[in-house]
């Protein structure tokens, strides 16, 4: 196996859940490094990962996470089998990559990645300047899995789902992104 179980998360409230992530470099934070997240600055990553800031859970931020269980309930109507896995994941090769995946696939190595968003906010984001392409690299870097799947939930009403193949080329980019921020910007 390409990962371990970092931490069970079955018992962690938020600050627990907090503290864990700060142990590594997870997929929503590879926008960060790669200066598509508009919301979040590499400066504010390095505050957050040191514990010098708190990382806050806005109340958007927990529907979100309760939405994804009914999102990867829809999507098991294709028939594809999931797993919930309640931990976050750590690359045995490059231990400063974690991995906090709503589901994997059973029997396959894929994954999913289940998102909220409202009308206004989608696009299918398949390309590599995207957030949600850079998060699956990264779930792929981590589970060495080959794919992985793209659940949206838009305006509430409306799921869309597509597949993502596992990029090596970068991968290799975000490997050597997050390990060079890992240790020049984190650890030191």
């Amino acid at each position: 196996m390409d990962y371990r179980i970092l931490v069970w998360k079955h018992d962690l409230d938020e600050a627990e859940l907090a503290k864990w992530r700060s142990k590594g470099i997870g997929g929503t934070d590879v926008s960060t490094l790669f200066g598509v997240n508009p919301s979040k600055s590499k400066r504010k990553l390095i505050e957050e990962k040191t514990g010098h800031t708190q990382v806050i859970i806005h109340e958007k931020m927990k529907f979100r996470m309760r939405v994804k269980e009914f999102i990867a309930e829809e999507f098991k109507k294709t028939g594809i089998k999931l797993l919930r896995k309640n931990a976050i994941l750590q690359n045995v090769k490059h231990p400063f990559m974690i991995a906090n995946v709503d589901r994997m696939v059973v029997g396959k190595k894929e994954g999913l990645l289940c998102k909220a968003t409202s009308n206004k906010d989608f696009t299918l984001q398949k390309d590599e300047r995207s957030s949600i392409y850079l998060q699956c690299q990264h779930y792929m870097a981590v589970t060495n899995a080959k794919g992985w799947w793209v659940a949206t939930l838009v305006g509430g009403i409306h799921l869309h789902y597509y597949y993502i193949d596992r990029d090596e080329n970068l991968i290799k980019k975000i490997i050597n992104k997050e390990k060079e921020f890992w240790y020049n910007e984190v650890m030191k």
